[in-house]
């Protein structure tokens, strides 16, 4: 823990990757308002297969989850995290946030159910990481496939 993690907690982009990491996949389990528990063992299953997570550790990640719970579970709320963890990651490499973005769809595509909030959620990632249209439909259409089957 930085000396200065309490002097800029909740300041917009003060995230490190890490954490700003897990915020984008936390949100996408939650966006809708209703946690499946495919959309939790996927979150689950990211926290321990990706780099950038594993790094974290599970002690971390649950510290993350337990101060997050009120913006999680709060629709106005919820937009905070996410407008940090965005900002966050504005300064990671493009192929970072086509991960990111990627990850997210994955647990937004576990349950097989895709409604608005996760359309309108994915679709303000795509334009908050300034990822190409093309290429993010293209993946996205993949990830559809591969979670259908």
């Amino acid at each position: 823990m930085s000396l200065f993690d309490d002097i800029f907690k909740g300041v917009q982009g003060s995230m490190g990757k890490e954490e700003a990491f897990f915020a984008v996949l936390a949100v996408a389990m939650f966006i809708d308002g209703k946690v499946a528990p495919e959309e939790q063992e996927e979150l689950a299953a990211l926290a321990r297969r990706t780099k950038t997570l594993k790094a974290s550790g599970d002690e971390q990640i649950r510290k993350w989850m337990i101060d997050w719970k009120d913006e999680l579970e709060d629709k106005t709320k919820i937009k905070n995290l996410i407008a940090n963890a965005v900002l966050s990651l504005s300064r990671e490499p493009k192929e970072m946030r086509m991960s990111v973005f990627l990850h997210a769809c994955d647990i937004v595509f576990a349950d097989r159910v895709i409604n608005v909030q996760e359309q309108e959620y994915l679709r303000d990632l795509i334009k908050k990481f300034e990822l190409e249209e093309n290429e993010a439909a293209g993946n996205m259409r993949a990830l559809k496939i591969k979670n259908d089957f």
